[in-house]
């Protein structure tokens, strides 16, 4: 731990080390829809991130259209995605394609993430 965490590229604003610090002490996980069946994705009411669209696209903006849509009822417990989440792939069919992310820089003020992904929430002190 002796190493210096002093970067070569340096950002405006900043100086000196960087500090390290883990992920779970800057924000917080979260899972994606849970408790739906096949049927809550049929005629759906409310935009939700699909999993093909983390896979591909670094970021998911206020151009985004490609929503698919789940049914869910007022008073549900799910998690909404914010503005800033980085949104992670959670499994796949081959190891390359696990853990690939996104960040959700889009404006919807109600949007949700699919069932095999999860998101990553800075907390307002961590960012």
């Amino acid at each position: 731990m002796g190493e210096r965490l002093t970067p070569e590229l340096r950002f405006p604003g900043f100086k000196g080390e960087w500090e390290r610090q883990r992920f779970g002490d800057a924000g917080e996980f979260y899972n994606g829809l849970s408790g739906k069946d096949r049927g809550s994705f049929i005629n759906g009411n409310k935009k939700y991130i699909q999993y093909l669209n983390i896979f591909a696209n670094t970021f998911i903006d206020t151009d985004f259209t490609e929503y698919g849509h789940v049914s869910i009822d007022e008073g549900e417990n799910q998690n909404r995605v914010e503005y800033g989440d980085i949104l992670f792939t959670q499994s796949s069919e081959t190891m390359d394609e696990v853990g690939m992310t996104s960040v959700y820089m889009g404006d919807e003020e109600e949007v949700y993430l699919n069932s095999f992904s999860f998101g990553y929430r800075f907390s307002k002190a961590g960012q």
